[in-house]
């Protein structure tokens, strides 16, 4: 389960991100909430106004390069849940 948020501009993505971690942005007109099993993350085409997007990274270091393919696999990773 994934969020998206379609707002433009950095600060409106920005401010979005901040409820994100107090769990208030699913309310926000602009986020919708997809299902799935495999999400693929890749960049648009180069263009002279647009940046490209850095690295997916974790605690610093770089990854992969884009385009990256995540897949859910049922069982694979443990998790626990409060009761």
């Amino acid at each position: 389960m994934y969020s998206a948020w379609t707002r433009s501009g950095a600060s409106g993505s920005w401010a979005c991100l901040a409820r994100v971690f107090a769990g208030s942005h699913l309310t926000d007109p602009f986020v919708r909430l997809e299902r799935t099993r495999v999400l693929t993350i890749e960049t648009l085409p180069a263009r002279a106004d647009r940046r490209t997007l850095p690295c997916p990274m974790a605690d610093g270091e770089a990854l992969v390069r884009l385009p990256l393919r995540l897949e859910a696999v049922r069982g694979v990773v443990p998790v626990l849940l409060p009761c």
